[in-house]
């Protein structure tokens, strides 16, 4: 980790946590904080292929640990088993770092979160599969959950541009079986799925080409040993988005009666608007957000427009651990008090293309 934060007044460190089952694999934890009391807990979760460094891009304004940390909140992000720094299976027989053995990382990471800050709740943030993963626990148990939020978030909308590469072509009902235990990512593989959702000739103007370097440079050290510019991830997560892009939800929506955001950008072909508004609609909870920012794709976060995810999710954060307890009291002069009716918020769109991202 860079000990030289790019925000002035947000400190950082990392962390080692035992994943709670009998596997004994220990997880990396990222950790920025303000320098002085938070104002309430984060934790965020990756997706299927970058880690938590797609969390903490090491260029100025792209970090949503920084972020968050800068606006007052301590902030947590997870490497779930077998990605970048968390420890991974040796020669694995089979696919694993699957959805139940996540819940049980994120539930690892957000209770040592909470004791560390010394909080009775925080706010749970997944991104893409990592969507998938935190709506499950919040589903199964709340405890210790404030809100919700997802960006690029998945439930249940048949993909036809996914099935190409996961459904077996003589029977798209079933998985392929030559995907392995796990696989190699490249930089030639990210890019292009990458630029694919972006209109020709753009890329300059969605992505700066510093955003890409880091994310890679990050991913790559844990890895030293690989191929060049190359590294590994576990399959798991494969099994999981099979399911949701046939069709087949992983998670109750009904069952999430905690405030929650969804974000997703407007070209994202993974995410769909369908399939966001069909999840927007099945939350049962009546403090609800579905926030589309017009010209992003599946890494929003990681795009020219970050910004507005940014602020979307320290105005969400701030909202709900309002009064929480543990959280210090708004000085702030602002209302933080009552909930909001249900609504979207779906800005004007600009050019668009629907190719398939990471």
């Amino acid at each position: 980790m860079n000990d030289t934060p790019l925000a002035a007044g947000v400190r950082h460190d990392v962390h080692r946590v035992e994943a709670a089952d009998s596997m004994g694999l220990a997880l990396h934890l990222r950790h920025a904080a303000p320098a002085g009391p938070a104002r309430g807990t984060v934790l965020l979760v990756h997706g299927a292929t970058l880690a938590s460094g797609l969390w903490d891009i090491q260029v100025p304004g792209y970090s949503v640990l920084e972020a968050l940390a800068a606006a007052g909140f301590s902030a947590w992000a997870v490497d779930i088993r077998g990605y970048a720094r968390s420890a991974r299976l040796q020669a694995p027989a089979t696919a694993y770092a699957g959805r139940e053995e996540a819940v049980r990382d994120i539930a690892a990471a957000l209770a040592h979160a909470r004791r560390h800050d010394q909080v009775e709740q925080a706010v749970l943030v997944g991104g893409s599969w990592g969507s998938i993963t935190s709506a499950l626990l919040a589903s199964r148990d709340a405890t210790g959950i404030a809100g919700l939020a997802l960006m690029a978030p998945l439930h249940a909308a048949v993909n036809e541009l996914w099935l190409a590469d996961l459904a077996d072509p003589a029977d798209r009902s079933r998985m392929r079986t030559s995907l392995g235990a796990t696989r190699f990512v490249n930089r030639e593989q990210l890019l292009a799925r990458w630029d694919r959702e972006i209109p020709a000739g753009r890329h300059a103007a969605r992505r700066e080409a510093e955003v890409l370097e880091a994310l890679l440079a990050d991913a790559l050290t844990c890895e030293p040993g690989l191929a060049p510019h190359t590294f590994t991830v576990p399959n798991g997560t494969l099994h999981d988005l099979f399911e949701v892009f046939s069709g087949r939800p992983l998670y109750p929506a009904a069952a999430l009666r905690m405030p929650v955001l969804l974000v997703r950008g407007e070209h994202d072909a993974t995410s769909t608007h369908a399939d966001a508004q069909r999840l927007f609609e099945s939350i049962a909870s009546p403090d609800k957000q579905y926030l589309q920012i017009g010209d992003a794709g599946h890494f929003v976060c990681a795009e020219r427009r970050a910004d507005e995810f940014q602020r979307a999710l320290i105005d969400f954060a701030a909202r709900v651990l309002a009064g929480t307890p543990g959280a210090p009291a708004d000085h702030s002069g602002g209302s933080r008090t009552g909930r909001p009716a249900c609504r979207q918020a779906v800005p004007p769109t600009r050019s668009s293309v629907d190719p398939k991202p990471v």
